[in-house]
């Protein structure tokens, strides 16, 4: 029983509810996206909604289990929202059997399937990564980053660097909520999810420089899919490691947020309609909130594409 529990909770919150997220916001403001790039919008939100609970609870001490009980009844709210406005949809969906995979992507989803095989069988999480510690710490003392995750001791000065930047009591809290242990959701469940929804905004790249040149944008998947084995090779970028580090800070900030945030900017300099400009703005406010959570200070460098994205907006005029 408490398999079946940790399948279907993992499966909802990071398989079911990110596509409902990125659904309604796309539903509200109308921005036609694509199925596939929805999944990883729903993802910067559940970020976004996650730092604005995590972030003070840590600044402030607030007991872990309280964080994730409020944290759960906000995703629950939200996702509850979701069914009811988009339940005609999904039962169109459903009848039509229009999942969004045609023919034309069956080449991109057995490229995503090989390389969450690779993930899981062949690659070995760094020797040094202090994730599963410091999550699996939150868990055991009921209190976020106030005790050493190796000693167990209370921390006496306070680190910023991690209060701010909270991303491992995101997996601290999968693990509350689905009773699986934090280094299984660390180093299997995460990637199985996040791997796809990865490749899922880089395809959404691959449609914005391409169109719908389909031959064209398999092969920009397959140049993204070697250029994100380098760091598998050089001791010097194992921060950025996709394959081998995705639930790390550092690597969701750059190999993730940051280029998605930039797709969006692209997006909004462009000749779109009042309404998707505005939901498009809003998720920068979701994109930098999420940066801040993955990683410290991940803000500035949100802030930092968002001037460059006002230049260029100025520029184009």
């Amino acid at each position: 029983m408490v398999y079946v529990r940790g399948v279907v909770v993992c499966l909802f919150i990071l398989g079911i509810m990110p596509y409902l997220y990125g659904a309604l916001w796309n539903k509200c403001f109308e921005t036609h996206k694509k199925t596939y790039q929805l999944f990883y919008i729903g993802y910067i939100q559940i970020f976004a909604i996650f730092g604005i609970c995590a972030i003070p609870a840590t600044v402030i001490k607030v007991p872990f289990h309280l964080m994730a009980d409020i944290l759960l009844v906000i995703y629950l709210i939200i996702s509850l929202a979701a069914i009811i406005v988009l339940r005609k949809d999904i039962l169109k969906k459903m009848r039509d059997r229009s999942i969004g995979i045609t023919d034309s992507n069956r080449k991109f989803v057995i490229l995503v399937v090989l390389l969450v095989m690779i993930v899981l069988c062949f690659t070995q999480p760094k020797i040094d990564d202090s994730t599963v510690s410091i999550a699996g710490t939150a868990l055991q003392t009921d209190r976020m980053y106030q005790y050493n995750a190796y000693t167990k001791k209370e921390i006496i000065n306070v680190n910023w660097k991690e209060r701010l930047a909270p991303v491992e009591m995101f997996f601290s809290c999968l693990t509350f909520y689905s009773k699986v242990p934090v280094s299984v959701i660390v180093y299997v469940v995460f990637p199985i999810f996040m791997i796809p929804v990865l490749f899922c905004g880089y395809y959404s790249w691959a449609h914005y420089f391409f169109g719908e040149n389909k031959k064209i944008m398999w092969k920009f998947m397959c140049v993204c899919a070697v250029v994100l084995s380098v760091p598998l090779f050089s001791k010097y970028m194992t921060g950025y490691d996709a394959y081998q580090n995705i639930w790390q800070g550092k690597c969701l900030l750059m190999i993730f947020i940051l280029p998605m945030m930039t797709l969006d900017i692209l997006e909004i300099t462009e000749n779109i309609e009042k309404k998707q400009r505005i939901g498009n703005i809003i998720m920068l406010f979701c994109y930098m909130i999420g940066a801040e959570v993955v990683y410290y200070p991940g803000i500035v460098f949100a802030i930092l594409v968002i001037i460059a994205g006002i230049a260029l907006y100025f520029v184009r005029r």
